[in-house]
């Protein structure tokens, strides 16, 4: 799946929910006074447009990595990255609970337009594809092609442009099961199978999932700042952890991309590499 394509919502879905314990691994009680100080220097909305992008991009590599790779990649783990994507997503419903929340819904609201409409267009794009590939299997039944007409529905809006697609997903997947016979023989011609239908089911998720979140509107203050700055601070502290180990694998494996923080830059940047130790003078050395 292209990065673009993919939300915090679907890579929730595929790595799971973290387990509890592993936060403490990261951001153990005693830290939360520097992380707390940490997430007052940033803007949640500034976090949250990285950690998508960036995110997604991690998600990509790992999943189509090779075993030299991930032997590269070690300092990263799924599990980081799961347990990124839990705080991303709790930092996201925790601002939309602020009183800020209006503030930063003015910032994110244009981003959320744009990867609703590119969901749309894309999920449209493969609705029409899947339909006529569909039709081809359909051949001349006119069963088959009424159910197909039905099927496909109409896109006027979201919904029903999602519908549609869950609809020829669900008929698809009848047509496959077909053993024998020239609905067998035209599936096998048309090159139809399970992984097609998972990524056009995929594309009519992303189309809900982003119409939903462009929809989203802010909700009455129930949060403190403090519990927000402290968020902040933690997400950073993970997505900085796993752009430090994309640094450290890109430098023993050249395949392997870094991930470039745009918006975090400002705080990543400084944090991005330990300092070198000094050197030891040479004994008899002038000091």
């Amino acid at each position: 799946m292209n990065p673009d394509d993919l939300t915090l919502e679907q890579m929730a879905k595929s790595l799971g929910a973290p387990v509890p314990a592993l936060l403490d691994a990261v951001a153990p009680p005693e830290a939360h006074a520097e992380l707390l100080d940490l997430g007052r220097q940033i803007k949640s909305s500034r976090i949250i447009t990285d950690i998508r992008r960036i995110y997604a991009l991690a998600f990509t590599v790992w999943s189509k990595a090779t075993d030299e790779q991930k032997d590269a990649l070690v300092g990263f783990s799924p599990e980081l990255l799961a347990l990124g994507v839990d705080r991303a997503l709790a930092l996201h419903r925790m601002t939309a609970d602020t009183g800020d929340a209006v503030q930063v819904d003015a910032e994110t609201v244009k981003q959320r337009e744009t990867e609703a409409r590119v969901a749309f267009q894309r999920g449209l794009t493969l609705r029409d594809h899947a339909h006529g590939v569909l039709a081809r299997i359909a051949g001349r039944d006119p069963v088959m092609r009424a159910r197909l007409q039905v099927a496909v529905g109409t896109a006027e809006d979201a919904g029903a442009l999602a519908t549609g697609i869950e609809r020829l997903v669900t008929l698809g997947k009848e047509w496959l099961a077909i053993a024998s016979g020239p609905v067998a023989g035209r599936v096998l011609l048309a090159r139809l199978d399970a992984g097609y239908l998972d990524k056009l089911a995929a594309a009519g998720e992303a189309v809900t999932t982003t119409a939903t979140a462009a929809h989203g509107k802010a909700t009455a203050a129930k949060t403190s700042q403090g519990e927000i700055d402290l968020l902040d601070g933690i997400n950073i502290q993970i997505l900085g952890d796993v752009v430090r180990a994309f640094d450290a694998a890109h430098e023993v494996d050249a395949t392997i991309p870094r991930l470039v923080p745009i918006a975090t830059r400002r705080l990543l940047g400084k944090r991005s590499r330990p300092a070198e130790p000094e050197p030891e003078p040479a004994a008899g050395a002038p000091t």
